[in-house]
């Protein structure tokens, strides 16, 4: 979607664990896989990127659940109170309707799974498949992925009819061998239908 962009901002919403070496060793393969002309910003606050990038910059956010999972860990909304959690994504999503940028963000399906038995698998899959649906809805396009490719026919892709400035694309498939950074989530997928 961007490999052919010469200017491209790489935005890697994981947090670092400075004491978990095969995290380490999972982003330094990130790094690596990045072409090295991209500028890449490691952060938690995709909302200030997606403001700041002049119109028709192309973005490449990689991926939401980590993102969520960040702002999750931040707020210490573990345990369920998602006030300041809930705050995080709408600033998320007033950033993404706002921008003038083109962006594409990667993110992982949610409900294609088993419901986790713990509480905090639970409140992830429900609140970052609640981001998925307010992302795609503030979207121009979302293409679901299998693996990486993108099925046939209308079950694969769908565009959405309200069009916005700029180009905002969701990508939307398990894309990684892992669902997030914490492992407390992990295997976290269901189907909630509720939106922020």
């Amino acid at each position: 979607v961007v490999a052919a962009e010469r200017d491209v901002i790489y935005v890697a919403t994981a947090a670092p664990r400075p004491d978990d070496a095969e995290w380490a060793e999972r982003v330094t393969a990130h790094r690596v896989r990045r072409p090295a002309h991209w500028r890449t910003l490691e952060t938690g606050d995709v909302a200030d990127v997606l403001l700041s990038a002049p119109p028709g910059q192309p973005v490449l956010v990689d991926c939401l659940p980590l993102w969520l999972t960040r702002v999750l860990d931040e707020s210490d909304a573990w345990g369920g109170d998602t006030s300041l959690a809930d705050k995080q994504v709408e600033r998320l999503l007033d950033a993404w309707r706002r921008t003038e940028a083109r962006v594409v963000a990667v993110s992982n399906e949610v409900g294609q799974g088993v419901v986790p038995q713990t509480a905090s698998g639970r409140l992830f899959r429900d609140l970052h498949g609640r981001l998925n649906a307010a992302v795609a809805a503030a979207s121009d396009d979302v293409t679901f992925m299998l693996a990486g490719p993108v099925p046939d026919g209308e079950w694969g892709q769908r565009v959405l009819a309200k069009k916005l400035p700029g180009f905002l694309r969701l990508l939307v498939g398990h894309l990684h061998g892992f669902q997030d950074g914490v492992q407390r989530p992990a295997g976290a997928f269901g189907a909630p239908h509720a939106r922020f």
